[in-house]
């Protein structure tokens, strides 16, 4: 299955692109006119996509930094309960020794 909908995406755009240049193919219009059109619209959709990966790279590495975060903080956390167990530990065995 695809992350996200994200193989979905491009095969409905690769579909789009390619039903689309099928329909003007057997269009009643000019040689010229039907490649023009062609090229219009491919440049159009590549376009389109480049905003898309854009905006959606740039989204990425925001959820990625605030997990690298929250990460480095729970590392932190996890660090600091170690230590106390740690000299809790400690106390509790000297405490032992001693009776």
């Amino acid at each position: 299955m695809a992350e996200r909908g994200g193989g979905e995406f491009w095969a409905f755009m690769a579909g789009a692109m390619v039903g689309g240049i099928a329909a003007l193919l057997y269009a009643p219009a000019k040689g010229e006119e039907t490649r023009r059109y062609i090229h219009e619209t491919t440049d159009d959709l590549r376009n389109r996509g480049e905003d898309y990966y854009i905006k959606y790279r740039d989204e990425a590495e925001k959820y990625y930094e605030m997990a690298k975060n929250k990460l480095d903080q729970l590392r932190e956390e996890i660090k600091h309960h170690t230590e106390q167990l740690e000299e809790a530990a400690e106390k509790e065995e000297e405490a032992e020794e001693e009776a």
